[in-house]
């Protein structure tokens, strides 16, 4: 039994049920620890690699980089509401940009399956039916709150992780069963 595994397949359970269970608490912790490693990621490469060329495009280029990633991992450490609200404002005007988009390919879609000519009635169907699916991701994108769909997605992340931990616990357990019963089965045939 690889230990590492079960140690691996009990972490992602346990993260799993955290996420589902306090996900706002845990998108905090994700985004104080994405931030400390950028901060800690931009303080390693400005020291380790800033001094390997004197080519000024590749210092500033360097110095930008790692400047940047230190100013968005302090943010990130101790701002981490302002940022996931920074974020979810960005989410929010994408999301009303991608629903106004549905919206017009949805209307598009309704016109080509009326009025274009040589259309068989599947493809009149087919369009009608895409057209009205659109329409409807279109109309719940708009009164779906932001948040709410990112906390889904982020339980949903937290389903797949338990699943995955407790089918990497098992397989294991159940390799190990294998093996022994193979093990055993190996010596008692030589014994014969």
């Amino acid at each position: 039994m690889k230990v590492k595994n079960i140690f691996l397949g009990i972490i992602l359970a346990v993260m799993g049920i955290l996420m589902i269970t306090i996900p706002e608490t845990c998108m905090r912790v994700i985004v104080i620890l994405v931030g400390a490693a950028t901060l800690i990621n931009g303080i390693y490469s400005l020291k380790k690699y800033y001094n390997l060329s004197d080519e000024p495009v590749y210092k500033k280029t360097l110095l930008a980089k790692c400047i940047s990633s230190i100013i968005v991992g302090i943010l990130a450490v101790f701002f981490p509401l302002a940022l996931m609200n920074t974020f979810t404002a960005i989410w929010t005007v994408i999301t009303f940009v991608l629903a106004v988009y549905l919206i017009l390919f949805a209307f598009t879609g309704f016109f080509s399956s009326l009025f274009i000519p040589g259309l068989s009635d599947d493809d009149k169907k087919r369009i009608t039916y895409e057209s009205f699916i659109y329409f409807i991701i279109a109309v719940l994108l708009f009164i779906t709150p932001i948040g709410s769909i990112i906390k889904t997605l982020f339980i949903i992340c937290g389903i797949v992780a338990l699943v995955l931990g407790v089918v990497v616990i098992a397989k294991e357990v159940i390799l190990q069963k294998r093996t022994v019963k193979a093990e055993v089965k190996d010596i008692t045939e030589s014994e014969k």
